[in-house]
């Protein structure tokens, strides 16, 4: 049985850090250096899901794997379509969870001091 091994799309795999906001569908930026290579790797070994707002609509799902694929990933596939990759803004039941925002929970909270707010 395959784990599965949920990763945020803008800020890990997605550069977007120059780029401002157009559209779920509308993806600018390159990605983060070794994202690609690293989600290949991944992908033999786990079931991957891509967690990212861009996924609330069809066009913003498609958009995520379509980047994906013109990027490198998935080269097994003849096709950007036939990617066997979920793209959801729903967070899923997985092994790991791998996000550019996320807290280390390990039974303590952080103090209020040490949480700064990222505005973009």
């Amino acid at each position: 049985m395959r784990g599965t091994i949920a990763v945020d799309f803008d800020g890990v795999l997605h550069d977007y850090g120059k780029v401002s906001w157009r559209a779920e569908h509308v993806i600018c930026g390159p990605p983060i250096p070794g994202a690609i290579e690293w989600l290949n790797g991944l992908s033999m070994c786990f079931n991957i899901v891509i967690l990212t707002c861009r996924g609330r609509t069809w066009r913003g799902r498609r958009a995520v794997k379509r980047w994906l694929w013109e990027r490198g990933f998935s080269p097994h596939c003849k096709r950007w379509q036939d990617v066997g990759l979920v793209v959801t803004d729903r967070k899923p039941l997985a092994s790991l969870y791998v996000d550019d925002r996320a807290y280390l929970f390990d039974g303590s909270f952080p103090d209020r001091s040490a949480i700064t707010i990222y505005n973009p």
